[in-house]
């Protein structure tokens, strides 16, 4: 039940911020036509968590149950499939990426896989981890060379350019701290970058600000989280003005908030 919880509270924010960048979107900007794809057209199930268009103009779902590929016409289904040795993790999807290679990252409800393109084969990534029974991949973000991935267990990062996936696994790392802030077995619900070089990572209790050194690898803060004074994030957004956006689906009355980085003033 926390689960379904869960899920619906995230679909409940990603409306909220869809809504805003409606509202911010220009006023002369054209006319848009929807067209609905639903389970009468082949979607594996209608409640849909995450999607992308990736280079090839593919547009890929993330459902309640399975992944589903839209290339215009027809939709090309893919579940967990106990007698393949190449499938899904787990069902149920929360975040998609395509990284420069062309891969689709895949984060479900228990684990990271990753879909190539080429051959269409999925292949399921095992994260540095010993504590945990699952991992539940909440956001991906593919940052050049890099994948930041947002579970319920902390941030793992990843260097995603080589094309053998063995030294891909072998890269990946997780973030224990960010200055003296702990984040090793805490919910990282999402991590992105804004335009001004910081990164933001939402937790469930604060906003984690950061530069990264991508040659060194290494993450400076910006803010302590209490400077912010900022009750977790769970979603966030940046809109084409730099303003910083965010809400925490887990606070219901907590709302929408709009945060000035660079003063760390809400």
């Amino acid at each position: 039940m926390k689960n379904n919880d869960y899920n619906m509270k995230s679909l409940n924010g990603n409306l909220i911020l869809m809504c805003i960048l409606a509202v911010l979107l220009p006023v002369n900007a054209q006319n848009f036509r929807f067209n609905k794809i639903t389970s009468n057209e082949g979607l594996s199930q209608s409640e849909v968590y995450s999607f992308i268009k990736d280079r090839h103009g593919f547009i890929w779902i993330g459902t309640l149950d399975g992944l589903n590929r839209f290339d215009g016409y027809k939709i090309t289904r893919f579940n967990v499939s106990p007698d393949q040795r190449n499938s899904l993790s787990n069902n149920t999807i929360h975040a998609l990426a395509e990284d420069r290679t062309g891969r689709i990252w895949i984060g479900t409800d228990n684990g990271l896989n990753v879909l190539t393109t080429n051959d269409q084969s999925i292949i399921q990534i095992d994260l540095p981890v010993t504590t945990s029974s699952f991992i539940k991949i909440f956001h991906l973000f593919v940052d050049q060379s890099f994948l930041w991935i947002s579970t319920n267990i902390g941030l793992f990062l990843a260097e995603i350019d080589s094309d053998n996936l063995q030294e891909v696994t072998g890269s990946i790392k997780q973030i224990k701290s960010i200055g003296a802030s702990v984040i090793e077995n805490k919910y990282v619900y999402r991590t992105m970058k804004l335009s001004n070089g910081v990164y933001c990572c939402g937790l469930s209790y604060a906003i984690e600000t950061f530069y990264f050194d991508p040659q060194k690898k290494a993450l400076k803060p910006v803010f302590l989280s209490n400077e912010l004074k900022v009750k977790g994030a769970s979603h966030m957004i940046e809109d084409r003005n730099g303003n910083f956006w965010f809400s925490n689906i887990n606070i219901p009355e907590y709302g929408l908030y709009r945060l000035n980085i660079d003063r760390a003033e809400l």
